[in-house]
């Protein structure tokens, strides 16, 4: 097996249980929070990630990476930069999140708060820099550390208590953070490096937080203004509805990770380069499709199996979140083509501009329409952002034409029918199984995916990559 196949097969192992751990968590929360608890535990999850994306200003591992090349005294002399630069963020933070946006909690839930954001931050930090150093990419790194926090959760929760919840994270995070210290960083080498980088550190960030605060206003910024209008319950219930939408959207994502790896290599060659993106496309989509029509037919029978009764409440926010998966798909598969085109700038510029767009409008739609509001612009904001991206991309996704595709949305309608009559078979495991072997020779038969197309696929992948 070559390098990049190695490199496929890990990190599609390691998406993979990313995946799984999300579904376990909402598992884990949803059967233990009531839907008013899993609300707050959503907005304070909500404030941690947009606060430590703040406090990164952008340096990724990638950043380092060109930052510093394999200059091993720069890599600590950037490391020790960066990290005086994040503590000053870091008490700022603390300040804004005090006066503002913790102020209905309890002093003892802001002081776990704050502890959690800092040794969270840090252990990104060391995961990066240990990335740097051992050639481990750090979402690797921090996917170990989160199935380590959910075994502890799992023995923790035992009662409707966020407090038990961040308890244990901060306990993970204080464990990691004593892992990485004692065994993977030299901190007197970093006491002792010079910190004469800032600037290069700063400036070389910049555009990276511009693309990660984006993301992440856009990503997190409903559920602050769901919070901060109407109350912790309805954001339970929209988060419930939000957390299973994005699980399929990330779940149709993991056909781009058998190709990412081979961008590269194909991008040299237009016309496989293009056929090679169509197909994944294809697949990305017609999967998400599938899954969503089959859990708006299900969703009663899934919420009862994975959590408390009273989620059931939010099946109406996740009909009108159904659209949301086709557009993230198409999102995330142009915007990795425009940052490998060395076009960040635009990826950047367009999330903080759909994303201020997302809170302006989900402020107006909550006035006008309740909860119902922001699964409306959050599936409006994603199609903006998919539509931009294509305007930018368009020579690589190959819309249909329309006979084509009216020809391919009766053959969904005509799956939508058969989901949903399979719908009545009320054994879980059953319903599951008939409906996955139906799915599958359906889309086969009925030619809207290729065995051609597949085969294609993977004859490329395995051409290229030799």
């Amino acid at each position: 097996m070559n390098s990049i196949l190695k490199k496929i097969s890990y990190t599609y192992l390691i998406n993979f249980l990313d995946i799984f751990f999300a579904f376990f968590s909402i598992y884990l929360l949803t059967n233990n929070l009531s839907i008013q608890t899993y609300g707050d535990y959503n907005y304070l999850i909500s404030i941690i990630g947009f606060t430590i994306t703040f406090i990164s200003f952008g340096l990724s591992l990638y950043n380092y990476k060109e930052i510093t090349g394999k200059d091993n005294d720069l890599q600590y002399s950037i490391f020790k930069s960066s990290i005086s630069i994040q503590l000053l963020i870091f008490f700022f933070s603390i300040v804004i999140l005090y006066s503002f946006l913790l102020t209905e909690y309890d002093f003892t839930i802001q002081i776990i708060i704050y502890v959690l954001i800092f040794f969270t931050f840090l252990n990104n930090e060391f995961a990066k820099f240990i990335g740097l150093k051992l050639k481990i990419v750090e979402k690797n790194i921090l996917t170990f550390i989160e199935l380590r926090f959910w075994l502890i959760i799992f023995f923790l929760i035992k009662k409707d208590s966020l407090l038990q919840i961040f308890y244990s994270k901060n306990l993970i995070s204080i464990i990691v953070f004593l892992v990485y210290i004692i065994f993977f960083i030299d901190i007197k080498k970093i006491f002792k490096s010079k910190s004469n980088n800032i600037k290069k550190a700063f400036t070389s960030g910049l555009i990276f937080i511009l693309m990660d605060l984006g993301y992440y206003i856009l990503e997190l910024g409903d559920r602050v203004v769901i919070k901060a209008m109407l109350d912790s319950y309805y954001l339970g219930q929209y988060s419930f509805a939000y957390n299973w939408i994005r699980l399929i959207g990330k779940f149709s994502l993991l056909i781009i990770y058998i190709v990412q790896p081979y961008f590269k290599i194909f991008h040299d060659n237009k016309d496989s380069f293009r056929n090679i993106i169509n197909i994944v496309y294809k697949i990305a989509i017609l999967f998400s499709i599938c899954c969503s029509i089959y859990l708006n037919f299900n969703y009663e029978i899934i919420t009862n199996l994975v959590s408390k009764a009273e989620y059931i409440k939010s099946k109406e926010i996740y009909m009108i979140l159904s659209l949301f998966p086709i557009f993230l798909v198409t999102a995330t598969i142009l915007q990795l083509l425009l940052i490998l085109e060395n076009e960040k700038n635009k990826v950047a510029i367009a999330y903080l501009i759909v994303s201020i767009l997302n809170i302006l409008l989900n402020i107006l739609f909550i006035k006008m329409f309740g909860i119902i509001g922001p699964a409306i612009i959050t599936s409006f904001s994603y199609m903006i952002l998919a539509l931009y991206f294509y305007m930018l991309h368009k020579k690589y996704i190959k819309i249909f034409s329309l006979g084509k595709l009216l020809t391919t949305l009766l053959k969904i309608l005509l799956l939508a029918i058969i989901f949903y009559l399979i719908s009545y078979i009320h054994s879980f495991i059953l319903n599951i199984l008939i409906s996955f072997i139906v799915g599958i020779g359906y889309l086969l038969v009925s030619n809207i995916i290729k065995i051609s197309e597949v085969e294609m696929l993977f004859i490329t992948i395995n051409r290229e990559g030799k």
